[in-house]
């Protein structure tokens, strides 16, 4: 899904021809019996169609999708690592539409605390344990603050 909302969905299809995944296909480890041949066989010029049938009808969530009001977005939490780094599902692409710039301050409610933080390029721009805003390598929004 995350995939699909920040590269857009063009097709969506089944995927229901064994010929392109593994010979045997387990119960547990679809990514690597399923998704993986599919997706090495896609990479290698089989058409999707070959792979199963196109689809229209499908559900797309919106669990992830950030919505605006004035100049506010609100998002969602999709991931908290070991850090304490927040990731988001605030993609860089909305920093344009409100024209914050790096080192700009942007305000972030997490939980009914709000902080003001600052944009930066890298987590190494500021010191050990200090509060920031950064674009993280999926493109999305990712922070740190040791209040939250």
């Amino acid at each position: 899904m995350l995939a699909a909302l920040k590269n857009s969905i063009r097709n969506v299809y089944v995927i229901e021809n064994p010929r392109y995944m593994f010979f045997k296909v387990s119960k547990t480890f679809h990514g690597r019996d399923i998704f993986a041949s599919v997706a090495a066989n896609l990479a290698a010029g089989v058409g999707a169609f070959q792979i199963g049938k196109e689809i229209r009808d499908y559900v797309e969530l919106n669990f992830a999708k950030p919505r605006f009001k004035e100049n506010t977005v609100f998002g969602e939490v999709l991931h908290i690592d070991s850090f304490g780094n927040v990731t988001t599902s605030i993609l860089s692409k909305i920093f344009k539409k409100l024209n914050v710039r790096e080192s700009g301050s942007i305000w972030i409610e997490i939980s009914k605390k709000t902080n003001a933080l600052k944009l930066y390029s890298t987590y190494g721009d500021v010191y050990p344990n200090d509060a920031l805003v950064v674009v993280g390598s999926h493109d999305f929004l990712e922070d740190f603050s040791e209040s939250w």
